[in-house]
Order: structure tokens, then C-alpha cells, then sequence
């Protein structure tokens, strides 16, 4: 009970918990004659948790419908909110302390947010890698050079999960103009190894650089595309090395004729 003194100008008793509080613990009412509601703003925080508690879905459509009408107002009050330091440190605090406490639930709602809106974020995606190329490169390649463990272990383990993908895949690009001339390479590796004459890795630049060759370097005829062939220079069965410097692109016609003989003797003979 509230009684008209002039104490109730700074202190007001809680009609809930019955506990004298000052007027600044109570929130403002134009209805009451002194300017207050008659519970205080603790015992309204519980109140209103329990409502809240009791009606999630309906709170939720309510909240969500006045955040679409008041995007600005909503952005605006956000922006004051985390420009007080002390605010920001607490809502992280906050965050922390939610992930840790719902970790599946928080995997779940992304998960069906990446399905509903799988395009969408995509496209974004797609867009933010095009215009910050080179960041992504280097977040790229620090992440690979600190995780190649776990990288392998994630790709070995999809390959056992989806082994009829993975052999369609290899088929579709052992097909290819690329996919044949990583094969043909991998065997003269193979052959370089079984030899000991020495097998040394040779970048994809090195071999782009070949196959941009324009003129075959034994006849120097023009070279056709489906006509040309990567040679070794000296022969691997000859003790040539596999590397970047003994390798060439030449046309099919001097390759088949040349076989495993040097240079030299491939000119005697013609």
C-alpha cells in the first residue's frame, strides 16, 4: 500500500513483492497519479519472461512483424546499442555463452536456413569471392597450409562415402584434353620411379607454357590440336630425368618417329 506523504516522490512499496523501492525502479505510467506503475521493473521482468515463455510462437510472430515494419528504427536502435563499448562486450559475453549452451540447436537453424535459401547465398557468396579475390586466395591458401591433416582426412573419408562419384568423376576428366595429359604424365612418373633415373614434380604453369607451343621444335611444322604430344627429350629409357627441362611439346608425327631414341640419332635417321 501507497500512502500520500511526501516520500512518495522518491519511494513507492511493489504491489507484487511488497518491497519499498525507489520511484526510478518503477516504470513510468501517465495513468497513475504519481507518474509509476504499481509493480516494479523486476517483478515486470519475471512477468513478462513467464509470458513470453508461455506464448513463444505468438511473441516471436509479433517481434518479427514489428521488426519488418521498423527495419530503420530497429537499425538505428542496434547501432546505438553497440556503439557503447560496455554493450558490446556484454552481448558478446551473451553470444559465447548461448553457442556454447545450444550448439545443435543453433546447427540445426542454420541448416535449415542454408536449405530455404541455398541461391541466395550462393549467389552472394559468388559475388563476394569476385570482388575480393586476392583475400580470399590468401585466406585460402593459409588456411590449406594449417590444416592439410584435416583437409585430407575430410576428402579421404567423402571418397570412401561416394566412391561411384568419385570413379565417374575421374572418367569424365581422364577424358579431357587435361585429364590425358595428367595421365600420360603420371605414367612417365611411374616409368622415371621403376628406372631410379629421378622424378621431379613439374608445375601445371611449365606444362600450359608447352602447350601454348606453337611450331614443333624437331621439324618445326605448325602444331594442330589433337596432333601434338609431350615428349621427353631424352628418353626415360635412356636415363632421362623427368622433369621440367626435358619434357617439350612436339607433333604426333616426330614423337612416333623419334620413340625412345636422342636427338641426335632421331636426325641421322631421318
Amino acid at each position: 500500500m501507497s500512502h500520500k506523504t511526501k516520500e512518495d516522490l522518491f519511494f513507492k512499496e511493489c504491489k507484487r513483492c511488497g518491497i519499498w523501492k525507489f520511484s526510478t525502479d518503477f516504470g513510468k505510467s501517465s495513468r497513475n497519479k504519481d507518474g509509476h506503475i504499481g509493480v516494479c521493473k523486476q517483478c515486470k521482468a519475471i512477468d513478462t519472461k513467464k509470458h513470453r515463455e508461455e506464448n513463444k510462437e505468438k511473441e516471436q510472430a509479433r517481434s518479427k512483424k514489428y521488426r519488418e515494419e521498423n527495419k530503420e528504427k530497429e537499425q538505428a536502435r542496434h547501432k546505438k546499442y553497440n556503439s557503447n563499448p560496455y554493450n558490446k562486450i556484454k552481448r558478446q559475453e551473451y553470444y559465447k555463452k548461448y553457442s556454447e549452451t545450444n550448439k545443435e540447436n543453433i546447427k540445426q537453424r542454420k541448416q535449415k536456413y542454408y536449405n530455404n535459401n541455398k541461391d541466395s547465398i550462393s549467389e552472394k557468396h559468388k559475388k563476394y569471392r569476385e570482388e575480393n579475390k586476392e583475400k580470399e586466395s590468401l585466406r585460402h591458401s593459409y588456411y590449406h597450409e594449417n590444416n592439410k591433416e584435416k583437409i585430407n582426412k575430410r576428402i579421404s573419408a567423402w571418397q570412401k562415402n561416394n566412391r561411384e562419384k568419385c570413379n565417374n568423376k575421374q572418367k569424365k576428366y581422364r577424358q579431357t584434353d587435361n585429364g590425358k595429359l595428367k595421365s600420360y604424365l603420371n605414367c612417365m612418373k611411374r616409368r622415371a620411379r621403376k628406372l631410379k633415373n629421378g622424378v621431379f614434380n613439374v608445375t601445371e604453369k611449365y606444362i600450359i607454357k608447352e602447350q601454348n607451343r606453337l611450331f614443333c621444335p624437331y621439324c618445326g611444322d605448325r602444331l594442330i590440336e589433337g596432333y601434338k604430344h609431350l615428349d621427353h627429350i631424352i628418353p626415360i629409357s635412356r636415363g632421362g630425368q623427368h622433369r621440367e627441362g626435358n619434357l617439350t611439346m612436339c607433333c604426333s608425327k616426330c614423337n612416333l618417329k623419334k620413340s625412345s631414341k636422342l636427338i641426335i640419332e632421331f636426325k641421322n635417321a631421318e
